[in-house]
């Protein structure tokens, strides 16, 4: 992809979420967000709960940041601090972003299928674990691309199905609705791509 489509993607998904978002802000609640939720309850069984919550865990902040700061340590460290500062950019901006919409848009965590004493107590639309492994995913993929440093690209590869894993652990625990993950997605998505159109000079990937 070039500098040029990946200002059109991010801004397509732009678009896409900002749709999203006033739909949340007016209505909170997509048609389609309880049936999804009751497909994922119908189905859960003690195994999955386990599985699923083990997989959850790769989207949280205390896995990831530690895995992030040491990658821009590293970085910065062999002399790459152009490298460091996008890959802090874009994970820490995605971050940022997603935590300010929570606030800003205030939507509720679903409570269909689960004791509202088992929720998260902060607001549910975006998802920060479906943001924070794409952000990181996309990351590595862009500078495995420009760069062409084999070991991102491996990485970035291993970390697109967990992160569709992770996505899927929150709506399967009843902590998010579907649209919330898909909002986390877009998020990193519009964010990464868009840093990655202003921040490096030369041929785009």
């Amino acid at each position: 992809m070039t500098l040029f489509n990946n200002c059109v993607v991010g801004i397509i998904g732009l678009l896409i979420f900002l749709a999203m978002a006033a739909v949340v802000y007016i209505k909170q609640v997509f048609w389609f967000d309880e049936p999804v939720l009751a497909f994922f309850a119908h189905y859960r069984t003690p195994i999955r709960d386990v599985f699923f919550n083990a997989v959850t865990w790769a989207g949280s902040l205390y896995v990831l940041m530690p895995i992030v700061l040491a990658g821009i340590f590293m970085l910065k460290k062999s002399g790459f601090g152009d490298r460091a500062l996008f890959l802090g950019l874009g994970f820490g901006g995605a971050m940022l972003v997603t935590n300010i919409l929570k606030r800003l848009l205030g939507r509720a965590r679903p409570q269909f299928f689960i004791d509202p004493a088992l929720l998260p107590l902060d607001h549910s639309f975006p998802s920060g674990h479906a943001t924070h492994i794409t952000a990181l995913m996309l990351c590595l993929l862009i500078l495995h691309h420009r760069f062409a440093v084999p070991g991102y690209s491996v990485t970035a590869a291993l970390l697109l199905p967990l992160a569709i894993l992770v996505a899927l652990s929150r709506v399967y625990l009843q902590v998010h609705f579907l649209t919330d993950v898909i909002a986390g997605i877009l998020v990193a998505l519009v964010w990464v791509l868009l840093l990655d159109c202003y921040y490096w000079k030369g041929p785009g990937i």
